[in-house]
Parts: structure tokens; sequence; C-alpha cells
């Protein structure tokens, strides 16, 4: 079912939860910090971070039906998938720290999935 932009954003607005957005954000964060030097506060201000902030975002709103944001959920698990695998190969991150931040991508964007019927 095509959905509206409104239509679309009141039924993102109504499946948001602002803690488990910025525990995610902060999985994320902990990925990113991986083998640097950074704190995670310092992190936040990076353009990849901020770039997966709102790759998040998008990728939630294509899950709600928003037609601009179609391919969004592809472009984040590719990212995160490039970055994880630089930091795995690098050794400086470990398999099962990978998997919590895929865990807590997927259990964020559950809130969104829209269930057919």
């Amino acid at each position: 079912m095509l959905m509206t932009t409104q239509q679309a954003l009141a039924q993102y607005h109504l499946a948001y939860d602002n803690a488990a957005y910025r525990a995610t954000c902060g999985a994320i964060g902990w990925l990113l910090l991986a083998g640097t030097p950074q704190t995670l506060t310092s992190v936040t201000d990076t353009p990849d971070y901020i770039e997966l902030a709102n790759l998040l975002t998008d990728t939630a709103l294509e899950m709600c039906g928003h037609p601009t944001y179609h391919g969004r959920g592809w472009t984040l698990a590719f990212k995160l998938h490039q970055l994880g695998t630089e930091r795995l190969e690098r050794g400086v991150l470990d398999l099962a720290a990978l998997q919590r931040t895929f865990t807590a991508v997927e259990t964020y964007l559950a809130l969104f999935r829209q269930e057919e019927g």
C-alpha cells in the first residue's frame, strides 16, 4: 500500500521511542569507537556517526511507508557491515560486539515494522 508523506510521518511518530533511538545510536557510537582514541562524546560529532544516525531515522521512515526513503535500509546495512568488517579485520572489534550493534539496530527498527494484513 502506498502511503502519503503525512501518513508515514504519523506512523513514525506513533512508533517512535526516544530511549530506544538513543540506545541504538549509542551502539553505533561504540562500533565507531573501536580502535580509535576518541570518546563516545567526541565520536558523535563525526561525519560517520551523523550519517549513520540519519540513516537510522531514514530507515525507520522507510519502514513506515514514507515514499522518499526507499532503499535507506539497504544503505544503512551496507555501511554498518562495511565499518564492522573493517574493524574486525583490523582486530579492534570482536564479532560479538558487532552482533550487538546489529541487534540494537534491528530491535529499534522492529518498532516501525508494518504487519501485512
